[in-house]
C-alpha cells in the first residue's frame, strides 16, 4: 500500500467568541496519496477553507489549531514551530488562494515576485537561474511570451491570467502538494474551466498531489479522485468521486447537487464529462 503524503487526523480549529472558544472545524479527518487529487466541498462557513489553512499553519489569529494531527510524509506539521514550518511552505506544500489580485503585490512586477519566491526557497540559486525558472513556470501555466511578461505588473493581466501567475508561483519550487482554495471563485465560467484543466494537466505532468477546495461540485468532479463533503465543521460524507456524485448518501450532499442549475439530460459529474487530457468536456 502506498504511504500517504498527507494524513489529517481529528483536526480541530477554534476561534474565540464572547462565550468562549467555538470550533469551526470539529474533528475532521482526510488524506491525500502521492499523485492523487482530493476535493473538499461545502457551502461558505462549512470549514473547508479553514481546514486547508490549518494544513499550511496559516489560520488567522486569534484562531488556532486545538486538536488533531496533520501528518505530512509522516511528520506532524501541527507540532512544528514557525521556523520549521517555513521550510515546508512553498518548498513542499504550496497554496493558491481565491483572489489573485489581492494575493499578488501590485508594486512589484510578476518577474520580481517569481524570482523572489524561487530564491527564498532555494537560497543557492543565482538571480539568473531564478529568472530562468520564472520563465519556465510561466510557460508551464500557459502564459505566452513569458520572458517579456516578466516585466508586467499584476494589473496588466486579466483575472484568469493572474490566477495562472498564482499557480506558477505555487509550483515554482516543485512542491509535492498543491492546495487550491476556491481558485476559480472570481472567474467567469469559461475561465474556470480553463483553470481546472490547467490544474489537471500540471498534476499529470509534474506528478503533483492536489487538495482542491470548492463549493462548486461540478468543478470538483472534473479534477478529483475522491471527495469529502463538509457541513458545519464536520465531514458528513466521503468517497470516490463517482460514488459521491452519482450515489450520494447524505441529504446535505444531495442538497448541494440540487443547488446547481442543470441542462436536462446532462450530468457534468459523469465519467463521460472527463477527457483523457483533463480538458473540460463541452
Amino acid at each position: 500500500m502506498t504511504a500517504l503524503l498527507l494524513d489529517v487526523r481529528d483536526l480541530r480549529v477554534s476561534f474565540p467568541m464572547a462565550n468562549g472558544m467555538t470550533e469551526a472545524v470539529r474533528g475532521v479527518s482526510f488524506s491525500v496519496a502521492p499523485g492523487e487529487a482530493i476535493g473538499i466541498v461545502g457551502e461558505s462557513g462549512s470549514g473547508k477553507s479553514v481546514s486547508a489553512l490549518a494544513v499550511m499553519r496559516l489560520v488567522a489569529q486569534p484562531g488556532r489549531i486545538t486538536g488533531g494531527e496533520i501528518l505530512f510524509e509522516g511528520r506532524d506539521l501541527a507540532a512544528l514551530d514557525e521556523k520549521a514550518m517555513r521550510t515546508v511552505r512553498g518548498r513542499h506544500i504550496s497554496m493558491v488562494f481565491q483572489d489573485p489580485l489581492s494575493s499578488l503585490n501590485p508594486a512589484f512586477t510578476i518577474g520580481q515576485q517569481l524570482v523572489d519566491t524561487v530564491r527564498a526557497h532555494r537560497p543557492a540559486a543565482t538571480r539568473e537561474a531564478a529568472r530562468d525558472r520564472a520563465v519556465e513556470v510561466l510557460e508551464l501555466v500557459g502564459i505566452t511570451e513569458a520572458g517579456r511578461r516578466l516585466t508586467s505588473y499584476p494589473h496588466e493581466f486579466s483575472g484568469g491570467m493572474r490566477q495562472r501567475v498564482m499557480i506558477a508561483l505555487a509550483i515554482a519550487c516543485e512542491p509535492k502538494l498543491l492546495i487550491a482554495d476556491e481558485p476559480t471563485t472570481a472567474l467567469d465560467v469559461t475561465i474556470q474551466a480553463q483553470v481546472v484543466a490547467l490544474l489537471w494537466q500540471l498534476r499529470e505532468k509534474l506528478g503533483l498531489s492536489v487538495l482542491f477546495i470548492s463549493h462548486n461540485l461540478d468543478l470538483v468532479a472534473e479534477i478529483c479522485d475522491r471527495v469529502y463533503v463538509m457541513h458545519t465543521g464536520n465531514v458528513v460524507e466521503h468517497g470516490d468521486v463517482e460514488d459521491i456524485f452519482l450515489r450520494p448518501q447524505h441529504s446535505y450532499t444531495r442538497m448541494l447537487q440540487n443547488c446547481i442549475p442543470r441542462i436536462e439530460g446532462v450530468e457534468p459529474w459523469s465519467a463521460a464529462a472527463r477527457s483523457s487530457t483533463g480538458e473540460v468536456a463541452p
